[in-house]
């Protein structure tokens, strides 16, 4: 509740003042009434020192509340949240763990059992203290490497601060804010739950920005899931200079993915790991841990979030009709939003989902139930843990959802060929036309990646100008290439830097070639300082 009052802005906090100045000065009204009426006796009987002082004193101490100016918001658990910037950042003993990313259970916050990887991460963690760079926790949905990172994040650095930016935020922003936190002597930890959001939208995590981090003392602190980090760090399409030199699209995000040591946390808890966890006085936990021994196939982790019986849930409504108490149309809402996500399209509003829906075969003899309800069903709360379709923004209602990340691993069925286009028509952000080019580009798609690229280029989107030159370049347009990777060079993204260097060198420009090898190799580029 005190939350909830200290962020009103002035709009509402002068009006409640008003009222509760009236609401005094009415109580002692009444007060003076009871004593004997409105007589100079009647006033000195009811104590007036003490009735102006009763009227006088909570008013000031409200209109001194009410007239203060609204210098910030509030964010999770009491998390600071500078007017105009997308992040929010609190003490870290005060971060409730749900809020940074760990699936709740059935029971809210299940007690952390020691993992295998505790050891490791408590060692990461102080060697990045010292040197800097990212420690990365990586498996795959619901095997705990969320709870675990956080967990030896509050024990490591209970009295740091605790920066958590907003997908699509900018970072090089976010790091002059941890530097400034520095020079008043805090000391901070950056937060990025599921790093391939930070990846695909905003500015980018980049080498550069990792020391930027460092040097002001803040440790960085990621998770990501296995199946993500396998795809981003595979060889993906290339192209190759006359030299046999590569031009990759997601290049920067390979290198920095590969030169991360990871942490590990597997999705079937060890033996040592289950012991611990029978041992545990929560029922829900020592259950988990028996249904895993019990060989059903699935972690702990899952059980306690319930997610094969979410995922069960959702594939049961694809052939069961609505007379029969199903939402075969609430499958293809969440279906439609899962695809979307494996296409780069990592949210969806409600126009996206109800025209992509209708691209999965929906029969009439099913008796489908209308759209609204069907998203209703999608993203209410299942298994008292989480909806198939959760929140991507936070108003009240939502206006965008994304699918839950288990849906998304657990998903192998092909993609509709349509659903492409239609992602492309809808797509007007360019971070988001930047990550359903790359995915295009990744699923040979060139028709869809040139067009994506291009839109979001001409919105001066350096990622997708350096992926609109390698196209280019791949079709023999060179000077069209270059245009775009010396505009996305001259923007500061350096791997558009090391490629304009390498289209110069093969003209046997080697002077300028030269100096952008310099600029990027300057902002830790590894490939422009060979």
């Amino acid at each position: 509740m005190v939350e909830r009052w200290a962020v009103m802005g002035r709009s509402v906090k002068i009006p409640v003042a008003l009222a509760l100045t009236l609401l005094l000065g009415g109580g002692v009204a009444v007060m003076v009434w009871v004593a004997g009426g409105w007589s100079w006796q009647a006033v000195e009987r009811a104590g007036w020192l003490a009735a102006i002082a009763a009227v006088l004193l909570p008013a000031a101490g409200l209109w001194v509340w009410a007239l203060r100016p609204d210098a910030q918001a509030t964010g999770p658990q009491g998390g600071r949240r500078q007017q105009g910037e997308k992040w929010w950042s609190a003490p870290v003993f005060r971060v409730d763990p749900l809020r940074v990313g760990v699936h709740r259970s059935r029971h809210g916050l299940p007690p952390y059992v020691a993992r295998d990887c505790d050891t490791q991460l408590a060692q990461r963690l102080d060697h990045a203290a010292v040197h800097g760079g990212l420690v990365l926790v990586v498996g795959p949905s619901t095997a705990g490497k969320t709870r675990a990172a956080w967990q030896a994040v509050a024990t490591r650095f209970a009295d740091r601060d605790v920066f958590v930016p907003d997908p699509g935020a900018d970072l090089t922003r976010l790091a002059d804010a941890v530097a400034a936190r520095a020079r008043g002597g805090g000391r901070s930890v950056v937060w990025l739950d599921d790093l391939d959001k930070y990846l695909n939208e905003g500015t980018s995590l980049t080498n550069s920005l990792l020391q930027q981090f460092h040097q002001a003392g803040a440790v960085v602190v990621a998770t990501m899931r296995q199946g993500i980090h396998t795809r981003l760090t595979a060889p993906g399409p290339t192209a190759r200079t006359p030299d046999g030199r590569e031009l990759s699209v997601g290049e920067e995000e390979r290198r920095l993915l590969r030169d991360t040591s990871v942490i590990t946390v597997a999705r079937q808890w060890s033996e040592a790991e289950l012991d611990r966890a029978q041992a545990s006085r929560d029922t829900a936990v020592a259950r988990a841990a028996r249904r895993q021994r019990d060989g059903r196939g699935h972690g702990v982790g899952e059980y306690l979030s319930s997610a094969p019986a979410l995922y069960d849930l959702w594939q049961a409504q694809q052939e069961l009709s609505a007379s029969e108490g199903g939402y075969p149309r609430g499958h293809r809402v969440v279906a439609a939003s899962v695809d979307l996500a494996r296409i780069g399209v990592e949210h969806a509003d409600r126009d996206l989902l109800e025209a992509a829906h209708n691209l999965y075969d929906l029969p009439d003899v099913l008796r489908p139930e209308l759209f609204k309800q069907a998203l209703d069903w999608a993203a209410q709360i299942h298994e008292d843990t989480c909806g198939l379709l959760l929140p991507a923004t936070t108003g009240n209602p939502p206006t965008a959802w994304r699918p839950f990340d288990y849906l998304v691993d657990q998903t192998t069925t092909p993609i509709p060929d349509s659903l492409w286009r239609l992602a492309l028509e809808h797509a007007t952000n360019p971070a988001t036309l930047t990550a359903l080019g790359r995915a295009a580009y990744d699923h040979d798609r060139p028709d869809i990646a040139e067009t994506a690229f291009r839109r979001a280029a001409d919105s001066e989107h350096p990622r997708a100008m350096n992926g609109l030159g390698i196209l280019l370049e791949e079709r023999g347009e060179e000077a069209e290439a270059e245009s775009w990777w010396r505009k996305a060079a001259e923007a500061g993204y350096t791997p558009a830097m090391n490629n304009l260097g390498l289209l110069l060198e093969q003209r046997g420009e080697v002077a300028e070639a030269e100096s952008w090898w310099r600029k990027a190799a300057e902002e830790g580029h590894t490939p422009a300082m060979n």
